[in-house]
């Protein structure tokens, strides 16, 4: 029995599209090009997303990065105010060759040489972050004690 195109019957007398068509099976033309469209559009539409998603992860990662060197100069900012330095500055090593770091110490007040004001700026490739604190530096004027404990 040969091969022939079947027609199927649905309700009140309408064909299949392909007999609709004269018999031919397949896609037309346009049913094509409307598909590669649509098929298109999503393809852009999910490579904007990956694409926004990435920039994203970059700007994160440059954010984390610098909040972690912010705390390493403060950090380091604290120890030397502590052994009496009012301004400096370095870097993080090879790890993070782009990385800087700066800070200012000065009084908080003409009456009080124990409160400090310390401000730190990390600069980035890519950006800067400043911050400052408070920090309290007890004096170090000593007495008239000799090295036995003894005051005079």
């Amino acid at each position: 029995m040969p091969c022939s195109a079947r027609t199927i019957r649905f309700p009140h007398g309408f064909t299949s599209a392909a007999r609709m068509r004269g018999g031919s099976a397949g896609f037309t033309l346009m049913e094509i090009m409307v598909a590669v469209a649509i098929l298109g559009s999503a393809v852009f539409v999910l490579l904007e997303a990956h694409y926004g998603a990435i920039q994203l992860f970059n700007k994160s990662e440059e954010l984390v990065t610098l909040r972690e060197l912010v705390s390493r100069a403060v950090g380091i900012t604290q120890l030397d105010v502590l052994i009496g330095q009012t301004s400096g500055n370095g870097d993080f090593g090879e790890r993070y060759p782009d990385y800087t770091y700066e800070y200012t110490v000065e009084d908080y007040s003409e009456d009080s040489d124990t409160l400090k004001v310390v401000q730190v700026v990390v600069a980035g490739p890519e950006s800067e972050y400043t911050t400052s604190f408070l920090m309290y530096v007890a004096s170090t004027s000593t007495s008239d004690e000799d090295s036995s404990g003894t005051t005079s």
